[in-house]
């Protein structure tokens, strides 16, 4: 039996619950995003200060690709960029009457957005995560590393974009698709570039990716909530909402799994899981936890919790309202924390 193998079988285990009657979420207007949106606060931040909008309909679409228009938009207002100025058409594509023409000529003229070899800017095509590590280190001044020591094994190191990739990943803004990927051709989408705005904006030349995080969590563990919430949607169950202290419950569970090398519910360091949350002085009526190891994706560990009974009956027990979620990339390590408060 291989490792890998033997530690996604170990994850198969079940831990307490508590059975306790369910609480609703609270919703944003848009019929299509709540409070289990892992992308929520910093959509909600964007759209109070007027960067961000819905569509006709109400919705917001947070899983809808951005296109490389619609991102100029967004970065102009949330730069406040002066755009009445521009009246001089820059790209072929882009005509006055275009809706984008003004942000993304004011943008090009502060050098932080280009085109094509063919005079082009192609304002509906998707934006890539290639071209977004570009911008947002154009946009917010992000210092280019000197080396690149990067975990993905997508990110060719003749590519032309590794040293904007990596200024963006030293700064916690993402970690990745995966532990070693980056896909630098997938598209962005438009909950994601909110999230990747809101971290930009927030980092600090000296802060470390960790503490970027604890006050933006990282992509991966809210991938995790989004894939969790789906799983409970299926089953007409509430979404969970995201806990700031149970966030910071799970992921201290998953980096002390991941140095001390133990996987189990108790802790040589801080006991049980309540005995965890206890301690950080954490509330609950309800409370469990899930575990896992090995996994390489959001969506694979959640499908494995999903394959186990125990697992699954915390994912969809209704009693719990809140989630946290913490990864260590070392070992793949991975926390699931759930309370009721």
């Amino acid at each position: 039996m291989n490792k890998r193998y033997a530690a996604y079988l170990a994850a198969l285990s079940a831990t307490a619950v508590i059975a306790i009657p369910l609480a609703s979420a609270e919703t944003m207007n848009f019929s299509d995003l709540d409070t289990s949106n892992a992308h929520y606060p910093a959509i909600k931040q964007l759209v109070d200060r007027g960067v961000l909008n819905g569509f006709p309909d109400g919705t917001f679409k947070p899983s809808q690709s951005l296109t490389r228009g619609q991102a100029a938009v967004i970065l102009a207002k949330a730069l406040n960029l002066e755009t009445s100025n521009y009246t001089k058409q820059v790209f072929n594509d882009v005509p006055s009457s275009s809706p984008y023409f003004k942000q993304i000529n004011a943008l090009y003229a502060n050098n932080i957005i280009g085109g094509f070899d063919d005079q082009s800017f192609r304002p509906g095509d998707s934006l890539t995560r290639a071209q977004m590590a570009i911008i947002l280190v154009k946009a917010y001044n992000l210092r280019l590393p000197e080396a690149v020591t990067l975990p993905f094994r997508d990110v060719s190191m003749t590519s032309g974009y590794q040293h904007y990739i990596q200024a963006i990943y030293n700064a916690g803004i993402t970690k990745g698709t995966t532990a070693n990927t980056f896909s630098p051709n997938a598209p962005v989408l438009r909950g994601q570039m909110a999230s990747f705005v809101v971290r930009a904006e927030a980092y600090e030349p000296g802060q470390t990716p960790k503490q970027v995080k604890t006050e933006y969590s990282s992509s991966f563990e809210m991938e995790v909530v989004e894939y969790t919430n789906s799983q409970r949607k299926k089953y007409g169950l509430s979404p969970l909402k995201v806990h700031e202290e149970v966030m910071n419950s799970a992921q201290i569970k998953s980096d002390d799994m991941s140095k001390n090398n133990y996987f189990e519910h108790k802790s040589p360091t801080y006991g049980s899981p309540f005995d965890l949350m206890n301690s950080l002085g954490i509330s609950y009526q309800a409370a469990g936890e899930n575990i896992a190891m090995g996994q390489t994706t959001p969506k694979e560990v959640v499908q494995a919790w999903m394959d186990s009974e125990g697992h699954r009956a915390n994912i969809l027990n209704p009693a719990y309202t809140h989630i946290g979620v913490g990864y260590a990339a070392e070992g793949n390590y991975w926390t699931q924390h759930f309370i009721r408060p």
